[in-house]
C-alpha cells in the first residue's frame, strides 16, 4: 500500500521510560506503521514496525526529547514518513488533564497547567505525558497536539457511584470524586462487543487486567462504575500498587510511625502490589514460575485473584440480569489463561464455566473462552487504546475546521 502524501494521526502513550506510538490514516483509520522508544534513560531501544518488517535499534536517549529527536530520524531513514507535514495532529494519552476537558482538547498552556496538577496525585504517568507532549513541541511545532484523558469514558457515571462519602464542602472544593481511568481501553472494548454481539448497546464486565488493573461495570455501553477512583492507585492490587486500602493505614505510619509522607506514598504505589507481597518481581509471569516453591509469590497471586473476582463479583450484580459478557483484556487479561482459569472458577454465584481449550488457544482479536452451558459467555480480546486515541484526534479536527 502506498500511504506516502496522505493525511496521518500519530498517537503517543508515554511512559517514565517509554514512547509507545501508532500512525494511521487519517480517512480510513488504517495502521500504516507503530512501535515503541523503550528504555529511556536506560540502554535505549527503538521498535519500527511497517508492513510486515520490524527495525530494531539500541540508541541512547537520556529524555523524551532525545528520544523523540532519534526516532524521526529512523521514521525517515526507514521511509516511515516522508514529509512530517503529512501528520495531521498527534494524540496523546494522558490519565487526567483536569476537571474541564472531559472531551478531547488541543494542547495549550491551560491543558498543560492541568496535567500538571495531575501529576501531583498520579505522579506515575502524568509527568511522562508532558514530557512526550514537550517533546514532540520541539521536534514537529506546527503539528496540532491533541490531549485525550483516559477519564473521560467514565464521565457517564451516576453520581452515586462516583462520589466519595466525604464532606460534601471538601469534595467540592478540590474536586474529589471518582474520575476512573483506563477509559481508553474500557470505551475500546465496549464498542468492540457492540460489534461482537452484534448489539446497538451492550450490558458488560471488563476485566483490564496488566500491570495496572481496573474492573468496570458497563450498561447501555456507558461506563457505569469502575474499581479505580480518584487516583489510578484505588482498586484492585497491581503489580507495584497496593489498590485500595484503610486510609487509616497511612494515618498511622505518618503519625504514630513517624513515617515520611512521600516515602509512605511512594511505598504504597511503587513497592507494593505483587512486588510488595512476593518480594520477587511486579511481573506475574515471574510469579508463576515460583508459585508452587515460594509460598510469598503464591500468595500474591492468591490474593490478585481474590480481589478480581470480589470486584467482578459486585459488578456483574451492578448489570444485572441483562449481562452480556465478561471480558478479560490488557496484558494479563488476554494472555495469562491461568489467572483467567482462577478468576472465573472463584465467581461463584453464576454458572459459568471456561473451556479448558479455548482459554489456552491462541487468537488474533478477540475469542470466546467460556463453556456452550455458561450463563453468560466470556471473552478475551484485545485492546487497542491507540486507535480509540486515533478516532478522538480525528472527530476533534473534524470539529474544528
Amino acid at each position: 500500500m502506498n500511504f506516502y502524501n496522505m493525511k496521518k494521526i500519530l498517537t503517543v502513550n508515554a511512559g517514565s521510560s517509554s514512547l509507545k506510538w501508532a500512525l494511521y490514516s487519517y480517512t480510513k483509520m488504517e495502521l500504516l506503521a507503530k512501535g515503541i522508544c523503550e528504555r529511556i534513560n536506560l540502554d535505549g531501544n527503538i521498535i519500527i514496525k511497517m508492513g510486515g518488517k520490524t527495525w530494531e535499534h539500541k540508541v541512547d536517549m537520556p529524555n523524551h526529547t532525545v528520544a523523540v529527536k532519534e526516532l524521526l530520524k529512523l521514521w525517515e531513514i526507514h521511509s516511515v514518513v516522508r514529509d512530517f507535514d503529512e501528520i495531521e495532529a498527534v494524540g496523546f494519552r494522558t490519565p487526567y488533564a483536569g476537571h474541564d476537558y472531559l472531551s478531547p482538547v488541543i494542547y495549550d498552556d491551560k491543558v498543560k497547567e492541568g496535567i500538571e496538577e495531575a501529576a501531583k496525585f498520579i505522579p506515575l504517568h502524568a509527568p511522562a505525558t508532558l514530557a512526550a507532549v514537550e517533546a514532540f513541541n520541539v521536534a514537529l511545532p506546527n503539528v496540532k497536539k491533541v490531549i485525550c484523558q483516559d477519564t473521560a469514558f467514565h464521565a457517564s457515571m451516576p453520581v452515586v457511584n462516583r462520589t466519595f462519602a466525604i464532606n460534601a464542602q471538601w469534595a467540592k472544593k478540590f474536586h474529589i470524586y471518582k474520575f476512573g481511568y483506563h477509559g481508553l481501553s474500557h470505551d475500546y472494548i465496549t464498542n468492540k462487543m457492540q460489534k461482537v454481539l452484534n448489539k446497538k448497546k451492550v450490558n458488560i464486565v471488563i476485566a483490564h487486567l496488566g500491570s495496572g488493573s481496573s474492573i468496570c461495570a458497563v450498561r447501555d455501553s456507558l461506563s457505569y462504575d469502575i474499581s479505580v477512583g480518584f487516583s489510578s492507585y484505588d482498586g484492585l492490587m497491581m503489580g507495584t500498587r497496593a489498590g485500595g486500602i484503610d486510609p487509616g493505614i497511612t494515618d498511622y505510619l505518618v503519625r504514630v510511625e513517624g513515617q515520611d509522607v512521600q516515602e509512605v506514598q511512594d511505598m504504597m504505589v511503587k513497592k507494593s502490589g505483587l512486588l510488595g507481597i512476593s518480594g520477587i518481581s511486579n511481573d506475574i509471569r515471574d510469579l508463576h514460575k515460583v508459585y508452587d516453591k515460594e509460598p510469598s509469590a503464591k500468595l500474591a497471586i492468591d490474593m490478585f485473584v481474590a480481589r478480581v473476582v470480589d470486584y467482578i463479583a459486585n459488578y456483574l450484580n451492578k448489570v444485572g440480569k441483562r449481562i452480556d459478557a465478561l471480558v478479560f483484556t490488557a496484558g494479563i487479561g488476554e494472555n495469562d489463561a491461568i489467572i483467567r482459569d482462577m478468576v472465573v472458577k472463584g465467581i461463584n454465584a453464576y454458572n459459568v464455566k471456561l473451556s479448558a481449550p479455548k482459554n489456552i488457544q491462541k487468537y488474533e482479536d478477540f475469542l470466546e473462552i467460556s463453556t456452550p452451558g455458561s450463563e453468560f459467555p466470556i471473552y478475551k480480546v484485545r485492546t487497542d487504546e491507540e486507535v480509540v486515541i486515533a478516532r478522538y484526534v480525528k472527530n476533534l479536527m473534524k470539529k474544528n475546521k
